[in-house]
């Protein structure tokens, strides 16, 4: 199974969402990945990797998601260009 089936099964399906092939998919291992979907730029990833496309929490996204992250092992966070 490829990379976007289990993202597709795991993710998505239960959302009844019609889903789309991503164009452009990159992955980098423990950090996220990046692909074009239906012409929108799409990021998912830990924190590291949408710093490391210009990319930050607000002030306020910060608080929120601080006593979340102390709570979970790992935290995805998806940033989408439309």
């Amino acid at each position: 199974m490829d990379r976007f089936n289990v993202f597709q099964s795991v993710v998505l399906s239960f959302a009844g969402l019609r889903l789309l092939r991503p164009d452009n998919y990159t992955a980098c291992a423990g950090r996220g990945l990046s692909c074009r979907v239906g012409g929108a730029a799409v990021l998912v990833g830990n924190r590291e990797w949408l710093v490391r496309h210009g990319l930050a929490l607000s002030s306020e996204q910060e608080e929120e998601v601080a006593p979340l992250e102390a709570q979970v092992y790992i935290w995805l966070y998806m940033h989408v260009y439309i």
